[in-house]
């Protein structure tokens, strides 16, 4: 009997019917796709992508390109966002920095990105969250999506704090089963930064392990024998062959990190 199989307190009302795929010979949805690297499809509506690389690495530093890209447009550091149509607010929960180190943060994205000023740029909007637990950065997700139903660009920088227990397996199953509901349900791209471990460079503990299988791409930061330039590749990608490997350095003049092949 289906019955006893059951797990206490789930429902055997699961319909087939909700999770066929109708039409086999339908193409894939070119138009879902906003995020973008060198020509290649990076992340689409739906999907989340996650950037991982050793503490220091500049993980943020790409983030915030991609975050660049989205507000002011154009490539920045190879990565360009072409937001869906109607769903152009862009948000950034930054768990790991208190308000001034966001603030230094965010002049650092302005020179990155030609902004002159976020007052031009309504549709940005930052959450220092630092000082919340994982449960509670789970409700602030939940309700800035309840309150906001253009997002079209979301930001998690980091996704360990969103657990208690990066190798707990309920836990971490949950949350990033939750996270990735949360990019289907409002049909947006959620992007999360994750550490890696210190010695090994891959991601770390269970949580590391979910958000790979979670995620459509997973992208590596790793910073260079010289420590003057960091390199970003791509692990994996389910929607397209890999980019090439972006390697940035930072300019002194302009202020700012430069793809070292522009320059």
């Amino acid at each position: 009997m289906i019955e006893d199989i059951i797990e206490p307190g789930l429902s055997s009302e699961l319909s087939p019917e909700s999770y066929i795929v109708s039409n086999l010979d339908l193409a894939p949805d070119d138009s879902k796709f906003i995020l973008f690297c060198g020509g290649k499809k990076i992340g689409s509506v739906g999907n989340l992508v996650t950037i991982i690389g050793k503490p220091k690495a500049r993980k943020t530093t790409f983030a915030h390109a991609i975050l660049s890209s989205a507000i002011g447009g154009g490539e920045r550091l190879g990565f360009g966002v072409r937001l869906p149509k109607g769903k152009r607010d862009i948000i950034l929960i930054d768990t790991e920095q208190d308000r001034n180190d966001i603030a230094a943060a965010l002049q650092r994205l302005k020179l990155q990105g030609d902004i002159a000023s976020f007052a031009d740029f309504a549709n940005f909007k930052v959450y220092s969250a630092n000082t919340l637990t994982p449960k509670e950065i789970e409700i602030l997700l939940i309700n800035i999506f309840r309150q906001n139903n253009k997002i079209g660009l979301l930001m998690i920088d980091g996704l360990l704090d969103m657990v208690t227990d990066m190798n707990c397996v309920d836990e971490c199953s949950r949350v990033l089963a939750n996270i990735r509901k949360l990019a289907i349900t409002n049909k947006c791209l959620i992007v999360t930064v994750l550490h890696s471990s210190k010695t090994t460079g891959y991601s770390i503990g269970h949580l590391g392990s979910f958000a790979e299988r979670k995620s459509q791409s997973l992208l590596s930061v790793e910073k260079d024998k010289d420590e003057n330039s960091s390199t970003i590749s791509a692990q994996y990608m389910r929607s397209d062959q890999a980019f090439k490997p972006i390697t940035i350095f930072y300019d002194q003049v302009k202020r700012c990190y430069i793809n070292s092949e522009v320059f």
